[in-house]
């Protein structure tokens, strides 16, 4: 038998030589497996507890998650003309708000609202309390201002708007002005207006309503210019309550008492105007007529329309405080389109509403139920909301309390897998390391025994040594 690569000859194992003195077949190596085989078997055990934990972690998510799904598939598969209850008239009722605290702290008089510029919360003003008060889509308390940044007290608030920007448009009717407030507060502007009564503003106008027309500023409190003079001809005011610009900057104007809708491009000019009822200034008379000819010339029939938005589909929104409805229209005639609601102090019902406005990230309606005490959240068959609204809006209820768990069991399986393959790379490492420092087969002495350097390489190593003793073998026959 050949010596091996050092110049050694393997030993030969006395139980392995066949009983007629032949030569004995080749011997296996006895491994001794050195290093890290007790720590290893450690890891095995931490390894096998911290799957075990991990299963059961993603088993909990999984069905979290499956229930999350289910929920958005209902959202998404919502039908409003199947979910808004008969006595209701077409309103969905999402929830009420009376107030975000004791019952000392309760809304008194409601007169306004607008949403916040990110579609996250909206605005109501307490008239009667000097305040303004700011809440979330569920109903949660946010803010509380009883005076700006300089310390000066607000004065029977009875309109609000905010910019895209964040500036706070507050109309104090009593003082006959509109201030105007950066988002910290901070007084900028004040809009001298005689009986101002609402107020709306987009990126490049800002409109106020008053009790004779409407006037128009830049966004920099320049004098666009004056529409109106009071009275009930075609070209006269009696109260603005309402008004509104679109993306083009089209001005939509509410007169409630001579009880009509109409539009105004940029320039001033009118475009159309519709009688939505009976006029209010023009006596009692007018409403004692035949009732079928007023529903012939007035098929939305309101009574007091007060205030006006515009919903995800381009349709005109009013809200009339003594029909106890809301009325839709189109934009490019004015023609009556539907009227939803009914009077009551139900949640869901109306009772004296005075002003109304519209989310599109969630497809929410927020009014001002003065009547009621309490500012209503809803939503209206048609409104325009696509798939992220109805999302955004799912947010917002149920499913919001289930976000935080989900984004922890992720945040968990993703540090789990990130710690695994920082384990596995290590490993690695470790190998590759013990197979630079393992040596050649060590035969030691007469024991018979071959020390390999750890349980990695071992198996390689024995199977070049035997590979070598079967080569050898066949060279001496030969």
């Amino acid at each position: 038998m050949s010596a091996d690569k050092a110049g050694r000859t393997p030993p030969v194992d006395d139980a392995a030589t066949g009983a007629d003195g032949s030569a004995p077949a080749p011997s296996q190596p006895k491994r001794i497996y050195a290093g890290r085989v007790v720590e290893r078997a450690a890891d095995s055990n931490v390894n096998r507890r911290a799957r075990i934990l991990v299963s059961v972690l993603i088993v909990i998510l999984a069905i979290v998650l499956l229930l999350a799904c289910a929920y958005l598939a209902k959202v998404f598969d919502r039908d409003d003309s199947l979910e808004a209850p008969t006595a209701l008239n077409g309103i969905t009722w999402i929830r009420s708000v009376y107030a975000f605290g004791s019952d000392p702290s309760q809304l008194i008089s409601p007169a306004s609202c607008a949403v916040a510029p990110d579609g996250n919360s909206f605005w109501v003003t307490d008239q009667s309390r000097f305040r303004l008060v700011r809440f979330s889509w569920n109903g949660a308390f946010r803010e509380l201002l009883t005076q700006d940044a300089s310390g000066t007290a607000f004065n029977f608030p009875s309109d609000i708007d905010v910019a895209p920007d964040g500036w706070i448009y507050v109309v104090e009717q009593t003082y006959h002005h509109v201030n105007v407030y950066d988002p910290q507060m901070n007084l900028r502007q004040i809009l001298e207006i005689p009986n101002p009564m609402s107020v709306d503003v987009n990126n490049e106008m800002v409109v106020v309503g008053a009790r004779s027309g409407f006037v128009a500023w830049d966004r920099q409190g320049e004098l666009i210019g004056y529409v109106g003079q009071r009275g009930n001809t075609d070209d006269s005011f009696d109260t603005i309550n309402g008004v509104v610009l679109d993306d083009d900057s089209n001005v939509y104007v509410v007169d409630t008492y001579n009880c009509r809708l109409s539009k105004y491009d940029r320039a001033g000019d009118r475009v159309w105007m519709v009688g939505l009822g009976p006029a209010g200034n023009q006596g009692i008379d007018t409403r004692e007529s035949d009732t079928e000819a007023l529903a012939k010339e007035f098929p939305a029939m309101l009574q007091q329309p007060m205030g006006v938005c515009i919903d995800g589909s381009g349709r005109i929104i009013i809200i009339d405080g003594l029909d106890f409805s809301i009325a839709a229209f189109s934009p490019d005639d004015g023609s009556f389109i539907a009227k939803y609601g009914t009077f009551g102090e139900e949640d869901g019902q109306l009772a004296y509403s005075s002003d109304i406005d519209y989310c599109p990230e969630n497809d929410y309606f927020v009014l001002t139920d003065t009547g009621n005490a309490r500012a209503q959240i809803i939503k209206l068959p048609d409104s325009g909301g696509g798939t992220i609204a109805n999302l955004r809006a799912g947010l917002d209820g149920p499913l919001s309390s289930c976000c935080i768990p989900i984004i922890l069991l992720i945040l968990l399986a993703l540090l789990y897998l990130l710690w695994r393959w920082l384990r596995k790379r290590r490993q690695r490492q470790l190998e590759q390391y013990d197979l630079e420092q393992a040596g050649a087969v060590d035969v030691q002495g007469d024991t018979g025994e071959y020390d390999v350097s750890t349980a990695s390489d071992s198996a390689d190593v024995a199977a070049d040594v035997a590979a070598d003793d079967g080569a050898d073998e066949s060279d001496a026959g030969t």
